[in-house]
C-alpha cells in the first residue's frame, strides 16, 4: 500500500496510520510513505520502486495535495496508469475540501463523502469516520 500526501499534511497521515495500526497489525499490509527513506538513500528510486510494487494507493487529498507538483507530475500519473493497466486500487480520502473534481482522481469513488470531509467533522465524528475508512481499505487489501 503506498501512501501518497503532501508534506504539509503530515498530521492528517499521522492520524491516518493511527487508525490503520491495527489493521495493519493483523494481516500482512504493507504500508509505504516517504518516512520510510533512509538518510543517503537515493529517494527517487526508492519511491519508483514502492510506487511499482503497490497494490493499492491511497491519497490524503488537500488542497496541499493537489498542489504538490511532485504528486501532481511524479506519483499521482504512475498511480492513475497503474490503476487502469495493472488493477491498482485506487483508494483517495477527502481530508479538506479541495478542487478533486478537476482532476483524474474524480472519476474514482473516495472513501468517505468530499461533501463532508475530515476536517469539518468534530474529534468524535472524525474518528467514526477513519474506522468506517479503515474498515473499508481492509476489505480492499483482504480480498
Amino acid at each position: 500500500m503506498f501512501v501518497s500526501y503532501s508534506h504539509s499534511d503530515k498530521r492528517w497521515r499521522e492520524e491516518f496510520l493511527k487508525h490503520l495500526r491495527p489493521y495493519i497489525k493483523y494481516s500482512n499490509a504493507d504500508v509505504w510513505d516517504d518516512t520510510k527513506l533512509k538518510a543517503g538513500a537515493d529517494w527517487q528510486k526508492e519511491i519508483q520502486t514502492a510506487l511499482a510494487s503497490a497494490k493499492i494507493a491511497v491519497f490524503l487529498v488537500t488542497p496541499s495535495f493537489l498542489a504538490s507538483p511532485f504528486i501532481a507530475e511524479e506519483e499521482m500519473p504512475r498511480l492513475l496508469a497503474a490503476a487502469k493497466n495493472e488493477g491498482l486500487i485506487v483508494f483517495w480520502i477527502a481530508v479538506s475540501a479541495s478542487a478533486y473534481k478537476q482532476t483524474p482522481i474524480a472519476q474514482y469513488q473516495a472513501a468517505n463523502d468530499p461533501a463532508h470531509p475530515l476536517n469539518a467533522l468534530t474529534v468524535a465524528q472524525r474518528d467514526r469516520e477513519w474506522v468506517a475508512i479503515c474498515e473499508k481499505l481492509h476489505a480492499a487489501y483482504s480480498s
